[in-house]
This record gives C-alpha cells, sequence and structure tokens, in this order.
C-alpha cells in the first residue's frame, strides 16, 4: 500500500482510533494492520513474510532462553534469511545458466517468481533481531511480558512486519524496537512533531520528486537521451540527485511520522547529505540506518579498523560493494558501491595531510566549501549507475553527454520547473536548523502551504524508487 494513497489515509486512520479505543489489543491491531498492509497489492507473498519472520523470531527466542548452542543457532538463522534473500535478489545469476539444462517450464517458473516487496529491508531486520539477542544488546529483562513463547513470537513479529517500515526503513535495530512494545497513551503522543514529519515527507514525495519524476524519466531510454544536449543531460543528472533524495527521505519522514502518532520511535533517515563535508559525512547524513548497520553487522565484524591501514581499506572497500550489491544484482549496483568504496579509502589514506591545512579562516572556508560541492558532484554522477540500472545504458549515458553538442534541448521553461521542484530540496539543506526547527507562525504558514502544494500540485509518479529493493 502506497503512503501517499488514499487507501492508506483510511487504514491509518482507522487503526489510529481503534489503537487508542482498544488499548488491550494495540498489538494485535498492528499485526492485523501491517499484514493488510503488506498484502494489499500482492497477499501472495504474506506466507513467505511470515514463514521467514516466525523462523527467525523463533531462533531468536532460543537464543535468548539460552539452552542450546546460541551461536551455531544465530549462524542458523543468519544463514536461512541470507539465502532467502540471495534466492528472490540473485536468482538471475545462478538459476538462468541452468534453464538450458534443467527439464522445461521448471527453472523458468523459479527465475520469475516475483521479488517480494521490501525483503531487503526486513530481511536486515530479521538479522538484526538474532544479532542482536546473540550479542545481548536486549534480554528478557528489556521485554514486555518477559520471555514468554507465544508472547515473544508476538512481539518479534510486530517488530519485523510494522507497517510503517517494513517496505522501505528506516532499518530500526531489534534493541532499539523491542523495548518500545508496550501499551500506548494518546496522551503521549507528539502530535505536532509527528504531523510535521507527515507533511514534510508528503510533500518531498508528491510535490517534488513525482515532479521531477517527470523529467528524469527521459534518462531510461537510449533513444530519449541521444537526442538531447550535453547540458541537458547534466541537468537531468543533478535532477535525479534531487529526485531520489526528495523521494526516499520523503518516505522515511511519512514512516517517522506515522510510527509516532503511534507511539514508536524510529530513526531520523537523512541529514542535509548533500551539505556533506566529506564522503565519509555523506555516510553518516545519507540513509543513516543503513550506513549504521552496516557499520554494525559488516565492516566491525570484518575486523574495522583494528588491524592496520591495508586491511582497514580492505573491509571499508568490502562493505561498501556488498552495499552496492544488497540493492540487486546488476553491475551498475556493483560500481555504484565500489566507487564509494574508493572513495571512502582514498579519502582516508589522505585525511592526515588534510589534518595540516589550516582550518580556520577564510581561505579555509572557501576550501571546505568547494570541497563539500565536489563532493556532492561527484555522489551525484554516481547516482547514474543507481539510476541507469543497465550498465550498459549507463555508460551510454555518459558517451553522450561527452560527444553531446552543447546546444540546448530543453526549454526554458522546462528548466524553469526543474529549478522550482528542486529549490526546496536546496532549502532543505541551507536553511539552518534554528530556524526550521523553531516553532514559529512563520513556519506554521510553510507546512501549510507545503501540504496543499502535496495535495494541489502533486506529480503524476507515486510510485517510490526504494520499493524495488
Amino acid at each position: 500500500m502506497n503512503f501517499i494513497s488514499l487507501e492508506y489515509a483510511t487504514l491509518f486512520c482507522i487503526v489510529f482510533v481503534l489503537y487508542y479505543l482498544l488499548p488491550r489489543l494495540q498489538i494485535a491491531i498492528l499485526l492485523s494492520a501491517s499484514l493488510f498492509f503488506y498484502g494489499w497489492s500482492q497477499p501472495v507473498e504474506l506466507p513467505l513474510l511470515l514463514v521467514v519472520s516466525l523462523a527467525s523470531s523463533t531462533v531468536t527466542y532460543l537464543i535468548l532462553k539460552g539452552r542450546y548452542e546460541t551461536q551455531r543457532l544465530m549462524a542458523y538463522g543468519i544463514t536461512l534469511n541470507l539465502l532467502v534473500l540471495g534466492f528472490f535478489k540473485y536468482k538471475f545469476l545462478f538459476i538462468e545458466p541452468l534453464t538450458t539444462r534443467a527439464p522445461a517450464g521448471l527453472m523458468e517458473n523459479l527465475l520469475y517468481v516475483p521479488l517480494p516487496i521490501g525483503i531487503s529491508f526486513y530481511t536486515f531486520h530479521c538479522i538484526s533481531l538474532i544479532g542482536d539477542a546473540y550479542r545481548q544488546q536486549f534480554t528478557k529483562d528489556d521485554l514486555s511480558g518477559g520471555l514468554n513463547f507465544s508472547r515473544f513470537l508476538r512481539n518479534g513479529l510486530l517488530y519485523l512486519i510494522f507497517f510503517p517500515q517494513i517496505v522501505a526503513g528506516p532499518i530500526v535495530k531489534a534493541h532499539q524496537f523491542m523495548p518500545q512494545i508496550g501499551k500506548k497513551m494518546i496522551q503521549d503522543v507528539p502530535f505536532a512533531e509527528a504531523v510535521k514529519w507527515i507533511i514534510w515527507g508528503l510533500f518531498f514525495k508528491a510535490f517534488v520528486a513525482d515532479n521531477l519524476a517527470q523529467f528524469t524519466v527521459w534518462m531510461d531510454q537510449p533513444a530519449t537521451f541521444q537526442g538531447l544536449g550535453r547540458y541537458d543531460l547534466l541537468a537531468l543528472l543533478f535532477c535525479y540527485s534531487f529526485q531520489i533524495f526528495a523521494d526516499f527521505a520523503g518516505y522515511s519522514a511519512i514512516a517517522i511520522g506515522s510510527a509516532a502518532l503511534l507511539g514508536y520511535r524510529l530513526p531520523i533517515n537523512f541529514n542535509r547529505p548533500y551539505t556533506a563535508r566529506s564522503f565519509s559525512d555523506f555516510w553518516r547524513r545519507w540513509h543513516i540506518s543503513l550506513s549504521s548497520f552496516l557499520r554494525e553487522y559488516l565492516y566491525i565484524p570484518l575486523g574495522g579498523n583494528r588491524h592496520g591501514p591495508i586491511r582497514t581499506y580492505l573491509n571499508l572497500f568490502i562493505t561498501m560493494a556488498l552495499g552496492g550489491l544488497w540493492h540487486g544484482a546488476a553491475i551498475s549496483f556493483l560500481l555504484w558501491g565500489v566507487a564509494h568504496g574508493l572513495a571512502l579509502c582514498v579519502e582516508r589514506a589522505f585525511t592526515p595531510m588534510v589534518r595540516n591545512l589550516p582550518s580556520k579562516g577564510a581561505a579555509a572556508a572557501a576550501l571546505q566549501i568547494g570541497y563539500s560541492c565536489l563532493i556532492f558532484a561527484l555522489v551525484s554522477w554516481l547516482w547514474l549507475f543507481f539510476k541507469l540500472q543497465n550498465f550498459d545504458h549507463a555508460w551510454l549515458y555518459i558517451d553522450t553527454i561527452i560527444n553531446a553538442s552543447k546546444a540546448l534541448t530543453f526549454q526554458r521553461d522546462q528548466y524553469a520547473l526543474i529549478a522550482i521542484y528542486a529549490a526546496p530540496v536546496m532549502f532543505a539543506h541551507l536553511i539552518p536548523k534554528r530556524i526550521s526547527e523553531k516553532d514559529s507562525m512563520l513556519m506554521a504558514i510553510c507546512y501549510a502551504t507545503m501540504l496543499m502544494l502535496s495535495i494541489f500540485d502533486k506529480g503524476p509518479t507515486d510510485a517510490f524508487i526504494y520499493f524495488q529493493f
């Protein structure tokens, strides 16, 4: 179910009313709503979600009980989840070569099993549930109802399928969410904060991202972009950079606001990433929950920075490469991750030299602004491999930019529209927090305007980019 649809608004209003009218049934109401939300368009995917979630919860329960070899249980549980994720996301790499050898129809049927929506996100939640229990980052004393089996399955299932975040995050670690499960009171709801999050997210998704998508759709077909000029292609490249931020940050904001209305706190997922002062700073600001997950569950277990510089560079490279492949089995995703990994390694290698540069004064400020602009430009260029998952198309796009004429194919009004729809992203990054987070009449007018624009100037495209993951 789409966050910006009338169906979602209706569902949430019904859930909200029943949730606080029937406090004893709050968890049952959330579980029912989550299953309805997830199965709205593809109910055939519900059995897989339930099997994987219940299996992961059972393994976690056994780890917390400590009656079996917990390390082996953890390995079995995580392996099961990775196998399920690997089958659905990477089956074309392994099954397609077998289609010529296997009985006709068998492999084809496996090959075209649809990718379950949000499988990457709920698989990460399953891994977090199992891993956090093994590392004792939450214990039975942190859980509502203790370690009763049926209650734990219920609570574990709620964490894994909680509808505001199941499809595209934010990725919430188990030790952040599990202790929150319990009875919620309506007087504790931060209404103003939650409504701000929802309006902000709705505005950036419906008004900004969906309107910018009218232009970036031209990037999808070589026959289309080969007829454009160099500056048109560059404009579309940066247009997509603004779009993907508005789209994903908008989804995350609606998820945070929806969860807050139900008494749950989800982590902030974006913090002005395009003002990053370095690549490492960018990854502390962009998709923060994924960056944190990869660091805690992959980079640190690989050794982090504890075994010398060469091993540190290798761990950074592996983490970012796998982070790219997490998005899908495509060379473009791998190159996107590898490029970010290399950038982090190079940046880390030159950090000692940078520390010796002046840190104060006009020259230092100008140098830092210039470097931030360079980071933004490089990040935007790399989004090309994210947008065009067919590597040949991505390479053709780059080649066309190099060889295209400097003539402008877009009309002035088209450039004006791109600027209008991209402007809120720039304002969101550049307006000081002391102004944007202040409760004032000016900000109230801004939020009211954002809501009106979301309703009356909504773009024609409403699919979220990260639904494909």
